[in-house]
C-alpha cells in the first residue's frame, strides 16, 4: 500500500515569513458555499507563515474577513512563486484589497 501512495506525496517546508497559497475547500468558506465548484478559484493567497505549529502544520497571517482557523496541515499549502514580470498578476483580489470579489 505504502509504495503505492508515496509516489504523490510530497515533503514540503515552510520558513516563517514565507508566502504560500492555500488549497479552497468551499465547505470551509460560507462564501463559496452556493457557487459552482468550476468558479471558485483552486488556491486563495499568497499570506505569510507565521509560525510552525506542530510538525506538519503552520499558522499564517490570514485577514480577518476570512473568518476561518489559520491553522493548516502542509497538504493544502503550495508555495507562492511571484511573477517577476507583473508581481500583482498572482495576489488574489481578497490578499490585495482586503475586499473578496466574487
Amino acid at each position: 500500500m505504502k509504495k503505492w501512495a508515496d509516489p504523490k506525496r510530497r515533503h514540503l517546508e515552510f520558513n516563517v515569513c514565507d508566502k504560500v497559497l492555500i488549497k479552497l475547500i468551499p465547505q470551509q468558506f460560507k462564501a463559496f458555499r452556493g457557487m459552482h465548484k468550476g468558479l471558485v478559484r483552486k488556491y486563495e493567497g499568497p499570506y505569510p507563515v507565521v509560525a510552525k505549529v506542530g510538525k506538519v502544520s503552520y499558522r499564517l497571517d490570514l485577514p480577518s474577513t476570512l473568518k476561518i482557523y489559520p491553522v493548516f496541515h502542509v497538504s493544502i499549502l503550495r508555495p507562492y512563486q511571484e511573477d517577476e514580470e507583473d508581481p500583482s498578476r498572482g495576489e488574489s483580489s481578497s490578499t490585495s484589497s482586503g475586499n473578496q470579489i466574487i
